[in-house]
Order: structure tokens, then C-alpha cells, then sequence
């Protein structure tokens, strides 16, 4: 009789461990897209913040000094933005699969801000136009370079979604 009982009680087994893993998946599936949820949302959110700042680039000034003030405005305005942003990815606890890929777009939106603080700097030394556009030339490599390190950094997260079928739009742009 034991004998009969063992195949039934390897079943059962069995039965525990898929059931089990599969609820593991499924709360795992649940991490990631709340994972996902948030970073979106403070990606939206910083999204809409910067546009709240008003590129200087998208009017017209009535005098160069004015444009000038605009433009180091606007590049002292950027860095605390990305700073709140890095703020709120540093309160989510990323789930395993994406906890790599989250660490490199902090990492790299730390960068982005320092570059953006870098480049705030050297615009506010800025007397006129003519040298802040100067400025803004031989200075934006570094920061050009920093927003295609984030950029990347976001394609992978987006990718880990992707891969993992949930319907998140970073706009790694």
C-alpha cells in the first residue's frame, strides 16, 4: 500500500512546485510592471517639468541680453529636475530582473545632471550671447555624450519590458 501512496504523494510534490512557481511568476510579472509603472511615471513627470521650462529656443527675444538670461535660466533650471528625477528612481526597489539595467540609469542620469551642472556653469560666466553660444559649442560634447549614455541606459530598461510583454513607454529620447 505504501508503495501506491509514493506515486500520488510525487504528484501532489509536483503539483505544490508548479503551482508554486507558477504564483512566483505571476507576482514576479506583478514587480516588474509595478516597477515599470513608477519609472514611468517619474519619467512623465520629469517630462512634463522640463517642458514647463520653456526652451529658449522655441522664441523670439527682444534683445540679446534678454536671450542670454533665458538660456542660462534655462540650463540653471535643468539640473534640479533631473536631480528630483534621480530622487524618485532611487526610492524604487527594481525587481531582479531589471536591477542592473535601473543602477545604469541612475548612474547615468547622475551623470547627465552633473554635465548639465557643468554646462550651467560655464553658460553663467557668459557675458553676451555671442560667448555663451561659444560656450555652448565646445561644451555640449560632453553633454551630448551624457544624454546617449541615458538614452541607452533607458533602451535597455525599455527592452527588459519589452521582453517581459509589458506596455511601457519610457521615450528614451
Amino acid at each position: 500500500m505504501k508503495l501506491r501512496l509514493l506515486p500520488l504523494a510525487l504528484i501532489a510534490t509536483l503539483l505544490l512546485a508548479f503551482g508554486s512557481s507558477a504564483v512566483a511568476c505571476g507576482d514576479n510579472r506583478e514587480a516588474l510592471k509595478e516597477y515599470f509603472d513608477r519609472v514611468a511615471a517619474a519619467d512623465e513627470q520629469l517630462d512634463q517639468q522640463l517642458e514647463a521650462l520653456e526652451n529658449p529656443t522655441d522664441r523670439e527675444f527682444a534683445s540679446d541680453e534678454e536671450e542670454l538670461a533665458a538660456i542660462q535660466g534655462f540650463y540653471n533650471a535643468t539640473p534640479p529636475l533631473i536631480r528630483d528625477f534621480i530622487s524618485v528612481l532611487e526610492e524604487i526597489d527594481p525587481p531582479a530582473e531589471v536591477e542592473d539595467a535601473h543602477k545604469e540609469v541612475v548612474d547615468a542620469a547622475r551623470a547627465s545632471a552633473e554635465e548639465w551642472e557643468a554646462q550651467a556653469d560655464q553658460l553663467n560666466e557668459a557675458e553676451s550671447l555671442r560667448d555663451l553660444i561659444a560656450k555652448l559649442f565646445v561644451e555640449n560634447l560632453a553633454l551630448k555624450a551624457a544624454g546617449e549614455r541615458f538614452a541607452e541606459a533607458c533602451l535597455a530598461v525599455q527592452d527588459i519590458a519589452d521582453e517581459n510583454e509589458i506596455d511601457v513607454d519610457l521615450d528614451c529620447n
